[in-house]
């Protein structure tokens, strides 16, 4: 994994998880954070100068942030939502809507 810094690369080194997965998708959201999905081992979010893991069971195919903080997923086979505080949740036809 390397990142441009808009004057040189910089290389990071083994990330567990993330090196012997497939990339699938990146977006960037309006708080220019970088969230990485893969195809077999969940989702990483490039925070404070390092890699953070989130366990979503299934293929992230798409990505939205919402005004309150909430990242949605579009996921092979479901909606996940990562609330502001780190949560992961499956959203079902019940919600959880809080």
């Amino acid at each position: 994994m390397n990142r441009y810094d808009g004057e040189k690369f910089i290389h990071f080194p083994e990330i567990e998880g993330l090196n012997n997965s497939d990339v699938f998708t990146l977006y960037k959201d309006n708080a220019d954070q970088i969230w990485i999905s893969t195809t077999s081992n969940g989702v990483h979010a490039f925070e404070n100068n390092k890699f953070v893991h989130y366990d979503v069971p299934k293929s992230t195919m798409s990505f939205l942030k919402d005004k309150a903080g909430n990242l949605w997923m579009g996921c092979a086979g479901g909606l996940y939502r990562i609330h502001p505080n780190g949560e992961l949740g499956n959203i079902r036809t019940n919600g959880p809507w809080k």
